[in-house]
């Protein structure tokens, strides 16, 4: 049994993390039930989000 908290990039970026996600964990060196989590692997099948957005700036020319 590990316990781990969220790495400063992780909280920086709002990255959450659920029961069951697959992570990336540092372990101290100093006590090995403790750690930091450094990445959240995308789960398999995942889609990219960048497909939907809807631009933020106004286009010029023609309409």
């Amino acid at each position: 049994m590990i316990l781990a908290y969220a790495g400063g990039k992780m909280r920086k970026h709002r990255i959450k993390t659920l029961a069951g996600d697959r992570v990336t964990i540092e372990m101290s060196s100093y006590d090995l039930t403790k750690g930091r989590i450094t990445f959240r692997h995308k789960p398999e099948g995942a889609r990219p989000a960048s497909g939907n957005r809807q631009a933020t700036y106004k286009t010029r020319g023609r309409r």
